[in-house]
């Protein structure tokens, strides 16, 4: 019985299959007229093929194929069994007919086989196009049309992956990719254990930025003095972009909760997005599966969309807007009342105690990585993020 990666036949397949497909994988997906979008569309049906192509694609890319997987091995062989029976059904059969001549060959998953046929053959005749596993504008090797075998699918290749990545995590020194888990940590609190998986996420997208500038986070602080015993509906934060043309270089961004009411795409280039987003629009995201997905229509404007509406605390505290109230002095610009110096005191000091200690803070932070944010004119109270 076979112990290790390589002994198995599915996941030998499952590489060469990758290593034929991973260089001609379309890099940019276009979302495409999110206004020609029908009122019957099925939502959750093209976000699970959205995550399905996310999933299948690190699973063409992983390559530790030396880690113990100790007494969960045979769940992850069993796994990829399930998983390649789903990919053997799903295979797109107008690729591969020039493949199959007459009585399909015998062996393990015949279309597969020719799949990987087809593309060797394609790459010999340079005939190189873009292509997508499942999901997107281009040409997809796999097509799965019914909704329940696409969830079976995704649940299939998120535990490939789920198992995959274990060892990894288990190694000394060598965390896996962080993903959103449904379970608090009640050590740290929901809002830490949040924020640690929404940072962990977008840094793993920066890395990928050829930039030099540095990369930060600025956090929206919790007014209320209670802990949150859940999760929060939504992180509110502002996100850089590093852009040299940008005389401004935060974003303001949110990361939502997944809701099947809206469309949601893969971020290819965060960097290359936050540089081409309507600065009067709000950056909307989703943290699922092994990626972070812009959330299309409906877009909601910007509260803070002004250069001048992000300001550092110091410039607040030099025109004293903390100072006390002289009834014999006019009051300075954006003074403080004590209940909004109360609530603001509250929410840093909570950020303190959650994040301090936490790989996600930076050392080099300061007083000066606090700022200000203030709405235009009618707009909702200011809020403060570090």
């Amino acid at each position: 019985m076979a112990s290790t990666l390589n002994g198995l036949y599915e996941w030998r397949i499952l590489q060469a299959i990758g290593s034929a497909v991973l260089g001609r994988l379309a890099r940019c997906r276009p979302t495409g007229n999110e206004s020609a979008i029908r009122l019957d569309y099925d939502f959750a049906n093209d976000n699970n093929l959205e995550f399905l192509e996310t999933e299948l694609r690190y699973i063409f890319s992983h390559q530790q194929v030396s880690a113990d997987y100790g007494a969960q091995f045979p769940e992850l062989q069993a796994s990829l069994t399930r998983l390649c029976g789903f990919l053997e059904k799903a295979v797109n059969l107008s690729l591969i007919s020039s493949q199959i001549t007459g009585a399909k060959p015998p062996g393990a998953y015949p279309n597969l086989q020719a799949l990987l046929r087809y593309l060797n053959h394609e790459a010999e005749e340079g005939q190189r196009f873009d292509l997508d596993l499942v999901h997107g504008p281009n040409t997809t090797i796999f097509k799965i049309d019914r909704r329940s075998g696409v969830e079976e699918a995704l649940r299939a290749a998120e535990k490939c992956n789920e198992l995959l990545i274990q060892p990894r995590d288990s190694g000394p020194g060598t965390p896996g990719p962080a993903l959103p888990s449904s379970q608090a940590v009640p050590s740290i609190g929901p809002l830490r254990e949040q924020g640690d998986q929404v940072l962990n996420a977008l840094f793993a997208k920066f890395s990928h930025c050829t930039d030099t500038a540095t990369h930060e986070v600025l956090f929206r602080l919790i007014k209320s003095p209670e802990v949150p015993a859940q999760p929060l509906s939504k992180v509110n934060m502002f996100l850089p972009c590093c852009s040299d043309l940008e005389p401004e270089r935060w974003r303001e961004a949110q990361c939502l909760p997944f809701d099947d009411q809206f469309s949601v795409k893969e971020v290819q280039s965060l960097c290359g997005d936050l540089q081409i987003l309507d600065r009067q629009k709000i950056f909307s995201l989703v943290i699922k599966s092994r990626g972070i997905f812009n959330v299309g229509e409906p877009t909601l404007p910007a509260l803070y969309s002004s250069p001048a509406s992000l300001q550092p605390l110091s410039r607040h505290i030099e025109r004293g807007a903390f100072l006390r109230d002289d009834r014999t002095q006019p009051r300075p610009p954006d003074f403080f009342k004590p209940a909004e110096k109360q609530a603001f005191a509250l929410g840093l000091a909570r950020c303190l105690v959650d994040f301090f200690d936490s790989t996600s803070a930076s050392p080099a932070w300061s007083l000066g990585k606090v700022y200000l944010a203030k709405p235009p004119a009618g707009g909702p109270r200011r809020a403060s993020y570090t």
